[in-house]
């Protein structure tokens, strides 16, 4: 994968590796080694490979179901946008079903919403999500938002977030959630006002008592 790669680090694998843990423990380092690998996956080679070898990892290890999730993500061809994101969705597709081939591993696809899919420009630009996800629907087996905390990121755009949690919701789909991580448990209430049956993290949850009864009951 290492030698598709058109930037300096990547030509030599020890360098990469060395880069990729370098970052410092913690949520920024986190997603610096995350953002360092997503660009990584700049061609449909790429991204068959990667999946088919987690599927493949997995099975290795002996798990039976695995829901490996995926944001939608526009391939990173020296840094040009393609303005499709079937090509990269598709890929993921294609290197699951390669992945899990003759052996004994089920896999279901779960589609991870950012709050960058639900803006006005992105959406000019891919087109909408939620028109994305029906068009793959038959792929998958869920849909995940994050995260509803606030981070360094813009906010989830909220009609269109509602419009799609209905959606998801109608179609059968699962609905899970990341929230409660960073902030506080408003975005926990948030996730259950969505309909979630499932919320990631939700450590916050504590600093509301009613928000954690509402979880309770």
């Amino acid at each position: 994968i290492l030698h598709r790669v058109d930037y300096p680090p990547a030509r030599d694998r020890e360098a990469f590796t060395a880069r990729v843990t370098a970052f410092e423990p913690g949520m920024d380092g986190f997603f610096g080694a995350i953002s360092l690998l997503d660009r990584c996956m700049i061609d449909r080679e790429t991204v068959i490979e990667v999946v088919s070898d987690i599927v493949a990892r997995a099975a290795a290890q002996n798990v039976k179901i695995l829901e490996p999730t995926f944001a939608p993500s526009e391939f990173k061809l020296r840094d040009t946008d393609t303005g499709d994101l079937g090509p990269f969705t598709e890929a993921v597709i294609a290197g699951a079903e390669q992945g899990a081939h003759n052996r004994d591993i089920a896999v279901g696809l779960r589609m991870l919403i950012r709050p960058r899919h639900l803006t006005d420009a992105f959406c000019e630009t891919y087109g909408d999500v939620q028109a994305h996800v029906a068009e793959y629907r038959q792929h998958l087996v869920g849909v995940d938002i994050c995260t509803l905390d606030p981070i360094n990121e813009v906010p989830h755009n909220p009609r269109r977030l509602r419009a799609l949690c209905d959606w998801v919701k109608a179609s059968g789909l699962h609905l899970s959630a990341h929230a409660g991580e960073f902030a506080d448990a408003a975005p926990v209430a948030q996730a259950v006002d969505l309909g979630v049956e499932r919320i990631g993290h939700g450590i916050r949850i504590v600093d509301d008592p009613a928000v954690l009864e509402r979880i309770v009951t």
